[in-house]
């Protein structure tokens, strides 16, 4: 019995963090897998399975699993993008503060934050579009699209 075999859903949630397990969706859902698993399969068998297909034995499904695996192709277009993720990051985070500076006071408009402790990668920059605002979502990204400024409703 492991660290891993007992405990609530919020327990368990707390152990996967200590597991380096993230995000926190993520870790929920295996949490309740670990808890709701059959009873013949330890939290080892369920998080190896969850790692090889849901796999306990080679065409032996014990649950539905995951292929996080890359291609060749996939790892030879990846690696040069991760040598560069830190200049790629910084720029993207010096864009980020500088639409923040531009758009803060704009009555109507949430813009995105980044918590304490914690690092955003901006792969988009989300704005939230209030019912305070001086014009509506759609006719915020109607008017941004007509002058070139690429836009699109994610949430």
């Amino acid at each position: 019995m492991t660290d891993l075999d007992s405990g609530t859903v919020e327990d368990l949630n707390q152990r996967l963090m200590g597991h380096g397990v993230r995000p926190t969706a993520q870790r929920l859902r295996i949490a309740s897998l670990l808890l709701g698993r059959p009873q013949h399969l330890s939290a080892e068998q369920v998080l190896a399975g969850l790692r090889n297909q849901g796999m306990r034995a080679r065409y032996q499904y014990e649950m539905a699993g995951h292929n996080f695996r890359m291609t060749d192709l996939q790892a030879a277009l990846g690696v040069p993008q991760m040598e560069a993720i830190e200049t790629t990051t910084k720029q993207r985070a010096a864009n980020a503060a500088a639409l923040n500076d531009a758009l803060t006071g704009i009555d109507g408009l949430v813009l995105p934050t980044v918590r304490a402790g914690c690092r955003h990668a901006w792969h988009q920059y989300t704005v939230r579009v209030t019912a305070d605002a001086r014009i509506d979502r759609d006719t915020l990204v109607t008017e941004l699209n007509a002058r070139g400024i690429g836009t699109g409703v994610y949430y």
